[in-house]
């Protein structure tokens, strides 16, 4: 029997947890109460601008574990945190298809990332809470990794380059995929907020009192201004050194990859 705190977990407008339901109300009408009736919901999507709705499991998962306190997911087993994202997956599923939309899942286990990067630059966890929330996270995506319906990356998310893409993710190092797709946008947890490329550049590491709008969003930027999930930032020291270069040199966030390595020669 499921336990009854995740089954009791906070909602919004879907049988989701709640981060996670709240983004969708950015794409469709509510089909059960919502949770806070006062919220200024972003404006609705043109869902048909996308081609494929794209899912990260481990941020369904991560929303999943979050949506009750700590304390409580110490008294929940693995297997039923593993029940209710495949519930969560199965609505998904459904709602999706019900809707005539594409909707892919797939997990990312960055081994890439991992080869690449010396460890002391990868968030790792290291506080018991975070070490627990590791354990379920290891338990139930290699549960789901068996899935067919579940696509398996090591480092780009990569469907069809004509895909005009959307896809809910809470790691920043997936945006860096936006090549493989005609155009790809974040829809954001929590928030519900669509993001195109021209607005990732707040998903780095903030810079002390630093206006870091104007920035490009690229995977040297990512790795050295660092962000809250992956990528521990550089010293201060050269976080400050590299922005005042690229100020100095006008970047702006749509440049492509080529030209800002010809401007930083």
């Amino acid at each position: 029997m499921k336990n009854n705190l995740l089954n009791e977990r906070p909602m919004s407008g879907f049988p989701l947890s709640i981060a996670t339901s709240l983004a969708l109300e950015t794409l469709f009408n509510p089909v059960i109460e919502v949770f806070d009736t006062t919220r200024e919901v972003p404006p609705k999507a043109k869902v048909s601008d996308y081609s494929v709705f794209i899912f990260n499991i481990n941020t369904l998962l991560r929303n999943i574990i979050t949506s009750v306190p700590y304390i409580a997911i110490r008294e929940v087993k693995f297997n039923e945190v593993l029940d209710i994202l495949l519930e969560e997956i199965d609505f998904l599923t459904n709602f999706f298809n019900n809707n005539n939309m594409y909707i892919k899942f797939y997990i990312n286990n960055y081994s890439y990332v991992k080869k690449t990067y010396d460890i002391k630059k990868l968030r790792n966890a290291t506080t018991e809470k975070q070490l627990y929330i590791d354990q379920i996270t290891a338990y139930c995506l290699d549960k789901i990794v068996k899935e067919d319906n579940v696509d398996k990356f090591t480092k780009d998310v990569k469907y069809h380059k004509e895909d005009n893409g959307l896809i809910f993710t809470h790691v920043p190092y997936d945006l860096l995929s936006y090549d493989n797709f005609t155009s790809l946008a974040l829809l954001e947890s929590h928030t519900g907020l669509i993001k195109t490329r021209k607005t990732w550049n707040s998903k780095y590491y903030p810079l002390p009192n630093k206006d870091m709008s104007t920035l490009p969003f690229f995977e040297y930027l990512l790795i050295t201004f660092g962000d809250n999930v992956m990528f521990h930032p550089d010293p201060l020291k050269e976080r400050l050194e590299l922005y005042e270069a690229l100020i100095k040199k006008k970047v702006h966030p749509m440049m492509s990859d080529f030209s800002l390595s010809i401007l930083l020669k």
